[in-house]
């Protein structure tokens, strides 16, 4: 803690729901859940005068459809929580069961989690407030007058996210790029302790993983969200027959969401005229 305080370091710590939920999935080696553990350390951090760093975040994934909104409230009621993410479970096109029904319900559940937060906007839930920012009339970029905000983002690369494991290998974030994917893309293994960790995030990976994603995918393109969503996650768009053109396996739940939102902005005031013009324009 000393540390991520001293170099103002950004904390975001998993926990996927209540103990019966997280401790499904999160468990250690020997098959005891880690849920404890996990919240006695939130506590401790929140606890600790950590001055100079951003809030503390969490990330959860919806594990149980069901029970979402219980994971949001327990979080933000409970823990005290005020910066959070849902993430959607691990799939792909070829993991997909097309008779699955199921996960048009993540469409529902974070609709459930939307209303709880419109109750309390202070809190940074970050799937509602990123869509939200995208109808704000003023342009982030245009309001920043720094030589490290890149007025010009043609050339600018995203995606530089990456893992450093305790034995100081470097991986691309694994949230990105699903295993079948790396017959369209092929990354030596590299370590921290013998190259330099800028080299790695200006090599020739992260501009592969940039170009597929500026690649929308094709049935994406007519799609009124598509300047918001772009076709989804990389992992959520991708099979092993079309590469990531296709459209994220949780496509009708993103939509489903996202116009949810938009018929709320329209009842509390927010012109049509204006969101077409942020969503289409």
């Amino acid at each position: 803690m000393d540390i991520v305080n001293h170099y103002s370091i950004g904390v975001g710590i998993s926990i996927d729901g209540l103990k019966h939920q997280h401790d499904k999935y999160r468990v250690y080696p020997s098959g005891r859940g880690s849920f404890d553990h996990v919240v006695a350390n939130i506590k401790k951090f929140q606890n600790k005068a950590i001055s100079t760093t951003p809030k503390l975040g969490v990330i959860s994934v919806i594990t149980d459809y069901s029970s979402a909104a219980e994971t949001y409230k327990y979080l933000t009621e409970k823990l005290n929580i005020d910066r959070m993410i849902f993430l959607f479970p691990d799939k792909n096109h070829d993991e997909r069961n097309l008779s699955e029904k199921k996960s048009i319900n993540i469409g529902k559940a974070l609709t459930e989690c939307f209303e709880l937060w419109a109750k309390n906007t202070n809190v940074h839930f970050k799937n509602v407030t990123d869509y939200i920012e995208t109808f704000q009339k003023k342009d982030y970029i245009n309001t920043v007058d720094s030589e490290y905000i890149r007025k010009d983002l043609s050339t600018a690369i995203f995606f530089r996210l990456i893992i450093v494991r305790s034995d100081g290998e470097l991986n691309y974030y694994d949230r990105s790029l699903p295993i079948g994917s790396k017959k369209y893309l092929h990354d030596n293994k590299k370590n921290i302790l013998n190259i330099n960790l800028l080299e790695y995030l200006t090599s020739e990976i992260f501009h592969k993983i940039h170009k597929i994603n500026k690649n929308i995918p094709s049935k994406c393109l007519e799609c009124r969200y598509v300047k918001f969503c772009s076709g989804g996650d990389l992992e959520h768009r991708f099979s092993e027959n079309n590469g990531f053109d296709n459209p994220s396996v949780y496509c009708e739940d993103l939509r489903f969401f996202f116009k949810y939102i938009e018929n709320k902005l329209q009842k509390h005031g927010l012109s049509q005229q204006h969101i077409d013009e942020k969503l289409l324009n």
